[in-house]
C-alpha cells in the first residue's frame, strides 16, 4: 500500500482501495488510516458489520507504535479496551458517510419543495448531550424560533453549527442530536419562504453537501478528525 520513501495512501472512494500521496507520514502512520477509512466504507456497504469493524481496528492499533505523538495519542486512545473513542470514531465517520448518501440524494427539486427546512432535534433516550445547542445556534448565526432551532436546508447555519464544517449531522462528537424534516406548509406559516415559494430548478446538491467520501479517502483529515476526537477526555 505504500513504499519506504514517505508516500502515505489515500483511499479511492469510487472502489474503497487505496492510493499513494506524497506526505510526511510515515508507512505505519498511512497504514492505519488507510485502514480506518476503508474500515468505514466496508461499512457503509454491508462488507462487514460493526462488531467486526471494531474488532479489526482494535487489533490493528494494539499492535502498532507511532513516534508521531499525535498519532500516539489516537493509537492510545483508540486501544483501550472497550473504550468509547474506538466505537465513537467509527460511529460518527459511518454516520457521516451515511447522511451524507442519504441527504445528497435527497437534494432533489421534488425534495426540497415538500421539505424545504429541517429542524435540530436531539434523539430521545441517549445520554447527556456535550454542547448547549441553544446557544451554538444563536452564535453561529441562528435565529431561534420559539426555542426550535428551523433552518432552511441551505441555510449555512447547518455548516457552521458543526464541528466537522459539513452541513448534515451528526455535528459533534458524543452528541445525540439529529435533523427532522420540515414542510412546505409549516415553511409559509414561519414565513421561512415566501406562498408558493419554488427552489431552484437547477439547484446543484453538490454545493451545498461536501463530498464525505473525498474527505474519509484523505489521510490528513482523517488525522485531525481522529486527534480532535481522541484529545476529549472521555466521559
Amino acid at each position: 500500500m505504500i513504499n519506504q520513501g514517505g508516500d502515505c495512501v489515500i483511499v479511492d472512494t469510487a472502489t474503497g482501495r487505496s492510493k499513494k500521496r506524497e506526505t510526511g507520514m510515515t508507512q505505519e502512520e498511512g497504514y492505519f488510516l488507510s485502514e480506518f477509512s476503508s474500515l468505514i466504507f466496508n461499512l457503509n456497504q454491508n462488507k462487514i458489520n460493526d462488531r467486526e469493524g471494531y474488532s479489526n481496528l482494535f487489533n490493528i492499533v494494539r499492535r502498532l507504535k507511532f513516534e508521531d505523538a499525535e498519532m500516539e495519542l489516537i493509537r492510545k486512545a483508540l486501544a483501550e479496551p472497550f473504550g468509547k473513542h474506538l466505537s465513537e470514531a467509527i460511529g460518527v465517520c459511518h454516520g457521516l458517510l451515511n447522511k451524507y448518501n442519504h441527504f445528497n440524494s435527497n437534494f432533489g427539486f421534488g425534495g426540497l419543495l415538500a421539505f424545504p427546512a429541517w429542524q435540530l432535534v436531539r434523539i430521545t433516550g441517549q445520554g447527556r448531550e456535550p454542547v448547549a445547542w441553544s446557544e451554538r445556534w444563536v452564535s453561529a448565526g441562528g435565529v431561534l424560533t420559539g426555542k426550535k432551532m428551523i433552518a432552511l436546508k441551505t441555510d449555512p447555519i447547518w455548516k457552521n453549527i458543526s464541528r466537522f464544517k459539513l452541513p448534515y449531522p451528526p455535528f459533534e462528537f458524543f452528541s445525540y442530536m439529529d435533523v427532522d424534516d420540515v414542510s412546505i406548509d409549516t415553511c409559509e406559516r414561519m414565513k421561512l419562504v415566501p406562498k408558493g415559494w419554488m427552489p431552484p430548478r437547477f439547484f446543484n446538491s453538490a454545493t451545498l453537501t461536501e463530498n464525505f467520501h473525498l474527505l474519509l479517502g484523505d489521510s490528513e483529515w482523517v488525522k485531525k478528525f481522529l486527534f480532535d476526537l481522541c484529545s476529549i477526555k472521555k466521559r
